[in-house]
């Protein structure tokens, strides 16, 4: 079953995106801003069917969902070349950066973004600009909604149908869904970085007052070393500028994906994930997270080299804060400082 968009304005106070929010001064695309930042409307985009797409989907969404859909999609003469689970690019700035990079050498000319709320399929198509957040701001998006991915696609064979010139022939006829990105440039290490007892740490303001005040009051009485802190928008080259070489860096996806994203090895992620975190008095205790459940992890990163300094336990939270201060405790313990 698919709606009229113009018939159901109404619903798209019920549609949420997961999204990152801007923690720690390394924004990536907060999808629902983005997407909320689009024209979006029943204006069909004129090259979909000339063009690739790539399709950044609700990591909830299943294999078999995504199946039906590329399914739809090759009939209709949609060359959606890549599905990706969007938590993977909002997993951090740099980590978007890669896939910008890989998505503009794929020729990518669409994004598809494509995400359900409990029955209800939400779809939206917009050109790709190749810049950080993905589109351009006020830019003409199709949107669509449904309940059924078959219903969704003939709906899009429906109206492009005769009206659209089609040029993709070649198109998969299940999902790609292996993307590789060289996420760490640097040495991976699963210890701390011992340099910090000289070197200044860089942190990066989250630009939202109350947040903000917590983390500096926590680091003030906490942070053994010297550190400081730089506004929001900052970037790591002005920051070494000033004579830093560590900074406070994260990831922010499901474990499972945060755990590969730093390297970990696949044989270390399994559908539950021990995880190490510690009370306020740094007592240590261990505790089992889902893979697929959404995390923070924080890291030290060297500005020059770019080695990553990821403590020796795995230390994410669904906390952030959790998170950052199992990271710092345990920076601490190792260097058996109270």
């Amino acid at each position: 079953m698919v709606f009229d968009l113009l018939k159901i304005k109404r619903l798209l106070g019920l549609l949420t995106f997961l999204c990152c929010p801007m923690v720690f001064g390394q924004p990536a695309p907060d999808i629902s801003t983005i997407v909320s930042r689009l024209n979006q409307g029943d204006a069909i985009p004129e090259e979909l069917l000339t063009r690739k797409s790539l399709v950044l989907h609700d990591p909830a969404i299943s294999l078999k969902e995504l199946e039906s859909f590329q399914s739809g999609f090759q009939r209709c003469g949609i060359d959606a070349v890549l599905y990706v689970p969007y938590d993977i690019p909002t997993a951090n700035a740099e980590v978007n950066r890669l896939f910008i990079n890989y998505a503009s050498k794929r020729e990518v000319y669409y994004f598809i973004i494509l995400t359900k709320k409990e029955s209800l399929y939400d779809l939206v198509v917009a050109p790709f600009d190749g810049k950080k957040d993905w589109f351009t701001e006020g830019h003409a998006a199709w949107h669509l909604f449904g309940t059924d991915a078959s219903a969704i696609t003939q709906s899009i064979f429906r109206l492009t149908a005769g009206k659209l010139k089609k040029r993709n022939l070649l198109i998969n006829e299940t999902p790609e869904t292996q993307l590789s990105l060289n996420t760490i440039t640097g040495n991976r290490n699963e210890f701390f970085a011992l340099d910090l007892k000289v070197d200044r740490l860089a942190i990066v303001r989250s630009g939202l007052a109350a947040e903000d005040k917590i983390v500096e009051e926590y680091f003030a009485k906490n942070y053994p070393f010297k550190f400081e802190f730089f506004n929001p928008g900052v970037l790591d080259k002005d920051i070494r500028s000033k004579g830093f070489l560590y900074i406070l860096k994260y990831v922010h996806a499901r474990a499972g994906v945060a755990m590969r994203l730093l390297g970990y090895e696949p044989t270390k992620i399994g559908k539950t994930l021990p995880t190490i975190s510690f009370t306020d008095s740094g007592q240590a205790e261990i505790k089992n997270v889902s893979a697929e459940t959404t995390v923070w992890k924080f890291y030290f990163k060297h500005l020059e080299n770019g080695n990553h300094y990821l403590g020796t336990k795995w230390d994410a939270d669904e906390d952030k804060f959790q998170a950052l201060k199992n990271h710092l405790i345990g920076f601490k313990t190792e260097l058996r400082i109270k």
